[in-house]
Protein backbone atom coordinates (compact mmCIF):
# COMPACT_ATOMS: atom_id res chain seq x y z
CA UNK A 1 0.00 0.00 0.00
CA UNK A 2 2.89 2.56 0.46
CA UNK A 3 4.31 1.80 -2.54
CA UNK A 4 1.39 2.48 -4.47
CA UNK A 5 0.84 5.73 -2.57
CA UNK A 6 3.99 6.35 -3.15
CA UNK A 7 4.02 5.89 -7.14
CA UNK A 8 0.66 8.35 -6.51
CA UNK A 9 2.92 10.72 -5.79
CA UNK A 10 5.23 10.53 -8.31
CA UNK A 11 2.79 10.45 -10.56
CA UNK A 12 1.03 13.72 -10.28
CA UNK A 13 4.27 15.52 -10.66
CA UNK A 14 3.76 18.01 -8.16
CA UNK A 15 6.40 20.23 -7.00
CA UNK A 16 6.36 19.30 -3.63
CA UNK A 17 9.45 21.58 -2.25
CA UNK A 18 8.53 24.08 0.41
CA UNK A 19 5.29 22.50 0.72
CA UNK A 20 3.31 21.05 3.76
CA UNK A 21 2.31 17.37 4.07
CA UNK A 22 0.13 15.95 6.93
CA UNK A 23 -0.45 12.78 7.43
CA UNK A 24 -3.70 11.94 10.05
CA UNK A 25 -4.61 8.43 10.88
CA UNK A 26 -7.46 6.54 12.34
CA UNK A 27 -5.93 4.07 14.72
CA UNK A 28 -2.83 3.34 12.73
CA UNK A 29 0.34 5.65 13.75
CA UNK A 30 2.38 2.85 13.09
CA UNK A 31 1.86 3.09 9.09
CA UNK A 32 1.27 6.93 9.23
CA UNK A 33 4.86 7.47 10.54
CA UNK A 34 5.90 4.26 8.60
CA UNK A 35 4.41 6.71 5.04
CA UNK A 36 6.13 9.57 6.44
CA UNK A 37 9.55 7.85 6.96
CA UNK A 38 9.17 6.83 3.12
CA UNK A 39 7.79 10.85 1.72
CA UNK A 40 10.61 12.15 3.70
CA UNK A 41 13.50 10.14 1.89
CA UNK A 42 11.69 10.89 -1.92
CA UNK A 43 10.63 13.75 -1.66
CA UNK A 44 11.29 17.64 -0.64
CA UNK A 45 8.63 19.08 1.45
CA UNK A 46 9.20 21.68 3.86
CA UNK A 47 7.36 19.82 7.01
CA UNK A 48 5.43 16.39 7.29
CA UNK A 49 3.17 16.28 10.34
CA UNK A 50 1.19 13.24 11.56
CA UNK A 51 -1.93 13.41 13.50
CA UNK A 52 -4.38 11.43 14.37
CA UNK A 53 -7.68 12.32 13.03
CA UNK A 54 -10.98 13.59 14.98
CA UNK A 55 -14.60 13.94 14.33
CA UNK A 56 -15.71 13.52 11.30
CA UNK A 57 -12.12 13.39 9.44
CA UNK A 58 -12.67 9.36 11.10
CA UNK A 59 -15.44 8.99 9.42
CA UNK A 60 -13.80 9.25 6.09
CA UNK A 61 -10.40 8.19 7.15
CA UNK A 62 -11.96 4.93 8.45
CA UNK A 63 -10.87 2.58 11.08
CA UNK A 64 -7.02 2.23 10.57
CA UNK A 65 -7.04 4.32 7.32
CA UNK A 66 -5.02 7.24 6.31
CA UNK A 67 -5.75 10.41 4.94
CA UNK A 68 -2.93 13.14 3.25
CA UNK A 69 -3.22 16.25 2.37
CA UNK A 70 -0.58 18.74 0.83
Amino acid sequence: MIRKMLVLFEKSEKNTEGQDLVISHCNNPELAERLSTEIKERFHFKEVVVIPTGGLSSLYADDKGIVLAF
